[in-house]
């Protein structure tokens, strides 16, 4: 009785109804991670567009501050300096 207790068991474990819990199990645990995956791939796209934003207005600002110093500086005896490029 202990080998068709111990082949009942076997069974049971390969049986089609636990087979199917099994894969639904798996189901869930493959959708918990697509879950994390879309929101980590979220919250990388949210720190580039904020990094890249940033950047833009440091870009802008550093612009500013120099078209403010050359404004400031030029005295008047030379052209600006935008009209003074060698290269564009």
């Amino acid at each position: 009785t202990a080998t068709y207790q111990k082949y009942h068991f076997l069974c049971f474990i390969i049986s089609p109804s636990s087979s199917s819990v099994l894969a639904a199990e798996q189901r869930l645990v493959l959708a918990a991670d697509e879950r994390k995956r879309e929101f980590h791939e979220e919250k990388r796209n949210e720190f580039e567009s904020h990094a890249e934003e940033e950047h833009d207005e440091q870009d802008e600002r550093t612009r500013e501050s120099t078209e403010q110093w050359r404004e400031f500086h030029y005295d008047g005896m030379h052209p600006p300096h935008e009209y003074n490029r060698h290269a564009i």
